[in-house]
């Protein structure tokens, strides 16, 4: 069977003593949530005991650029994707189907610990998601920006799908 959590964490840190060049990498990642659900269930409260959680989410991260004393300046590339997610909270009436999921920021600069600019971009596809007696389906959601600490936030939101309400 396929392990909780799998990942690889790659990296270097140069010139330790001194300028402090950093090269990280996290990648090859993958969590099964319905595993890690397992695991968790004695930690969880009693509204939650028969939840059911399934799917992958794999997370991916590199970081490269410098640690001087006025604080990290570099480049955060960081993903997480989510494949065939489906939740089901039956003491809440709460069931979201089959759902894919992408959530990236690329090249993301830093200056003094600070994100100067950057673009970041989400993606949701969801086959049904329904609660008590509201449902939608087959919702795609996906958002793309770009940020500018200087600047003004600049995006594009795309959604469709269904929905039933109750009459």
């Amino acid at each position: 069977s396929d392990p909780a959590i799998r990942l690889t964490v790659s990296g270097t840190i140069d010139e330790f003593l001194t300028q402090k060049t950093v090269n990280l990498s996290l990648t090859d990642t993958s969590l099964h949530l319905e595993t890690i659900m397992a695991l968790a269930k004695d930690f969880l409260p009693p509204d939650f005991a028969t939840t059911t959680i399934r799917g992958n989410l794999s997370p991916s991260l590199t970081l490269t650029g410098s640690l001087p004393d006025s604080g990290f300046q570099g480049t955060i590339h960081a993903g997480l994707n989510g494949k065939d997610i489906e939740v089901h909270l039956p003491d809440l009436a709460l069931t979201m189907g089959p759902t894919d999921l992408g959530l990236t920021a690329k090249d993301v600069q830093i200056k003094e610990n600070l994100p100067l600019m950057g673009n970041i971009s989400a993606k949701l596809s969801t086959h049904d998601l329904a609660f008590q007696a509201y449902s939608l389906q087959n919702i795609d959601f996906m958002l793309e920006s770009d940020y500018q600490a200087l600047g003004p936030f600049s995006g594009n939101l795309k959604i469709s799908g269904n929905t039933a309400l109750p009459g």
